[in-house]
């Protein structure tokens, strides 16, 4: 915390993803399905503001790269993005 109303966090991991795959095209060539699980790394930060005792208000950003291997012979995807978030924490 920093103050009386304020907390600000960063974390880092590991995580597990699953992915679902379904494309179609002009030809059987470049139309196919899958899925599959695979893992890959995040990192996250943010801020949350005590609203009152017991309730957080927060506002984070997320970025996760991962690699899953499809089923259906399609090999693999990777995958990677970033998220905004915005959270309400409540706890008693």
């Amino acid at each position: 915390f920093l103050g009386d109303r304020l907390r600000v966090y960063g974390a880092a991991g590991g995580l597990l993803q699953w992915a679902s795959y379904d494309q179609d095209g002009p030809s059987s060539v470049d139309s196919g399905d899958g899925d599959g699980f695979g893992s890959g790394v995040y990192v996250r930060t943010g801020a949350e503001i005590a609203l009152n005792p017991g309730t957080l208000l927060g506002f984070g950003v997320r970025w996760s790269q991962s690699r899953v291997d499809l089923s259906g012979n399609l090999g693999h995807l990777d995958l990677e993005g970033t998220q905004a978030v915005v959270t309400l924490s409540r706890w008693l």
